[in-house]
């Protein structure tokens, strides 16, 4: 992960997106963009093109001081000043694009909690539309969340071939951090069908990565939503992993999606890979 894009609205839930970002960044050695859409709220539209210009123009230098003040502010290093755009474009095609045009590896994003009853919630923001529609993996900071570093790690997997790519991405992360990594998988019991097909993902992601410090373990529940939001609840996890899967079209009719509704999880950051 070489390029982190952060978008940013100079709220609390920002600021402690970008803070994550930065320590993340300086971690992994990773060109850090930050992002902000602006609105400009006096155009003429009857003016001259180049009153036009001049005023997106002031718009545009005034976020970037912006940016720049809120990136000190969020403990960033005045030697080290990252790329800084703002645009007045709609905030998610201006990140579909930036993604894009500067081959962004991941996007960190703050976000609005709704509580650990997760089940049946809607969640629509933007930072639901990036997770779902973003090609590059998503972190999603929860609000009130000052996150220094990472201890464990859970990943959510459904022994699907994508979770072995996502996870040799993943642990080079988690040992940047010396980060426990907990692979967990649902299971409606622990019989020994259950507990064989686990141990054969087991030996299939020991066999593609040198890292260590990773355990795989079932955890019995009805339902994978349900029963993450339970193991979150009684277990002290410092960043959630999941695949956000191709939806069949009875969950895109009624807008459900099980990534989505984990980022409403008010406790614990998300991050989401793409299948």
């Amino acid at each position: 992960m070489k390029t982190i894009l952060v978008p940013v609205d100079f709220s609390e839930n920002a600021a402690n997106a970008l803070h994550f970002a930065i320590n993340l960044s300086q971690k992994l050695q990773a060109d850090l963009i930050l992002f902000h859409s602006f609105h400009t709220f006096h155009v003429n539209p009857y003016g001259s093109a180049r009153a036009l210009d001049e005023e997106m123009r002031g718009g545009k230098q005034y976020a970037d001081e912006q940016l720049r003040q809120f990136y000190l502010k969020a403990g960033g290093n005045p030697l080290d000043t990252p790329v800084l755009i703002s645009s007045p474009n709609e905030l998610r095609d201006e990140i579909m694009q930036l993604v894009a045009g500067k081959h962004i590896d991941l996007i960190v994003m703050g976000t609005q909690g709704a509580g650990s009853k997760l089940e049946g919630m809607l969640f629509g923001t933007n930072t639901a539309w990036v997770i779902e529609k973003a090609p590059c993996p998503v972190i999603a900071i929860p609000e009130h969340l000052h996150l220094d570093t990472l201890t464990e790690i859970v990943y959510a997997t459904d022994y699907l071939p994508g979770d072995l790519v996502n996870l040799a991405l993943l642990t080079p992360v988690a040992d940047l951090f010396k980060a426990h990594v907990t692979v967990i998988h649902v299971a409606k019991d622990e019989s020994w069908a259950a507990v064989q097909a686990l141990a054969a993902f087991e030996q299939q992601v020991m066999t593609n990565t040198d890292f260590t410090d990773i355990s795989f373990r079932l955890w019995k529940g009805n339902g994978v939503e349900r029963s993450l939001d339970q193991y979150l609840e009684t277990n002290k996890v410092d960043l959630l992993v999941m695949t956000a899967h191709q939806r069949s079209a009875t969950e895109k009719l009624f807008g459900k999606s099980m990534t989505k509704a984990m980022a409403l999880h008010a406790a614990t950051p998300l991050m989401v890979f793409h299948q």
